[in-house]
């Protein structure tokens, strides 16, 4: 621990080679440190690297430097804009940190890897052109915003892996580039994570290594929604069912209609519209609650509309409300109910609890993020109570994973991340 201007802050030090750089850095503001070069942000709305007061040590990154971009602490629309072209030996996003491409024409290189932690971002305007060469890997744990348009001038974001090396793109969040290369002699591999080139590949039709799941679409058509989790529950008045859902990614997405039907019935009835809260490569969270649903059981669903109008229908979800088992109302509310995953965040274990109102078949499967089943965690008959399982997700790759309930009562899910 030490203090700076009658503050502690929590030091960790991470050593590539002794005689060359020792990175030391300080989550949240920047100070001083050898071989880094941390944003400290001085209340400035926007500020770039040709200010050298906004860094510590002055200047802009240079070859031996990690470049660490934390929370500015002021504003969403605080960011660090490279205004020249700059060469450091690796980029870490972190804590609310934004690096934006604002100018056209720049050239960000980065020797080794470029990291976007959890709470972090990069982003640019879909005006002009600016280009991120990485010789190392590729780590997306926050927000990677790439367009998926072509600009209204110049060339577009450009990424390049270079260095005649092995790369890999993993992270915990899915990564859409508008424009990729892969240099020659250079490999690349998608670990558990997906992976969309909206504008041009190069070279054209290049297939890279997938693993731990890992997905690649190359052929110039934006990712899809990546729903991440969706859930509906009857709520504690006994009337009325929350629903929620979380997307990783929305591309050319116009809403979500959510639906539901009686147990008995084939048809759907439309509940609501809820807008999107926004399109890219950015988590959402929506909650949406229906009042005074009548007393059954009901299938909800959400289909998802895109701005050329097609839709798209998720799987359903069942839920009783009411006294439609026999039971008391507010038992039927409490009892049916899967808990969120606890640590979350996790490595490698978590533990997961859920509540059964009464005996019957249970299953407890996770997912990967694509959708296909990694585990089952519990089956077959179970009592009604409480209950908790512990999953060891050792040999997975980080990335985000669905746990599902399915009873009798109705199923529930919920989104875990595993973080290595």
């Amino acid at each position: 621990m030490s203090e700076f201007g009658g503050k502690r802050h929590m030091l960790r030090i991470r050593c590539s080679n002794l005689t060359a750089c020792i990175c030391l850095y300080v989550l949240g503001s920047g100070s001083v440190y050898s071989g880094t070069k941390t944003f400290v942000g001085l209340g400035s709305p926007s500020t770039d690297w040709s200010v050298s007061a906004n860094w510590s040590p002055s200047g802009i990154p240079t070859p031996s430097d990690t470049a660490i971009i934390p929370d500015m602490g002021t504003t969403p629309a605080t960011y660090v804009i490279p205004t020249q072209d700059a060469t450091a030996r690796k980029i870490i996003i972190q804590n609310g940190g934004n690096l934006r491409f604002d100018v056209g024409g720049r050239t960000l290189t980065v020797r080794a890897d470029f990291i976007i932690q959890s709470g972090g971002q990069c982003s640019w305007w879909s005006n002009g052109s600016a280009t991120l060469r990485v010789g190392g890997n590729f780590i997306n744990d926050g927000s990677f915003m790439a367009p998926t348009t072509p600009p209204t001038s110049g060339n577009g974001f450009r990424v390049v892996f270079y260095n005649n090396a092995s790369h890999t793109i993993s992270g915990s969040s899915p990564v859409q580039f508008y424009s990729l290369t892969i240099n020659n002699n250079n490999s690349l591999t998608i670990d558990g994570t997906d992976v969309g080139v909206a504008g041009t590949l190069s070279p054209s039709g290049y297939s890279p290594t997938l693993i731990n799941g890992g997905s690649f679409n190359g052929s110039g058509a934006p990712l899809p929604i990546t729903l991440a989790s969706f859930s509906a529950a009857a709520a504690g008045d006994g009337r009325s069912v929350i629903v929620s859902w979380t997307t990783l990614s929305e591309t050319n997405n116009y809403g979500f209609t959510i639906e539901r039907r009686a147990e008995s019935a084939s048809v759907y009835q439309t509940v609501a519209f809820v807008p999107t809260q926004g399109n890219g490569i950015v988590p959402h969270d929506y909650v949406y609650t229906e009042a005074d649903v009548p007393v059954g059981r009901w299938y909800y669903r959400l289909v998802q509309t895109d701005l050329s109008g097609e839709a798209t229908a998720y799987d359903d979800v069942l839920v009783a409300v009411g006294g439609a088992t026999g039971v008391d109302d507010a038992v039927v509310a409490t009892a049916f109910r899967l808990e969120q995953n606890y640590p979350n965040p996790f490595n490698p274990s978590t533990t997961i609890s859920y509540r059964l109102g009464s005996a019957g078949p249970v299953s407890l499967t996770v997912y990967d993020a694509l959708g296909r089943e990694v585990t089952l965690l519990a089956g077959g008959h179970q009592e009604a109570g409480s209950h908790t399982v512990t999953w060891n997700a050792a040999g997975l790759a980080s990335g985000v994973y669905i746990a599902r309930l399915e009873s009798s009562e109705g199923s529930m899910m919920v989104r875990m991340l595993l973080v290595k």
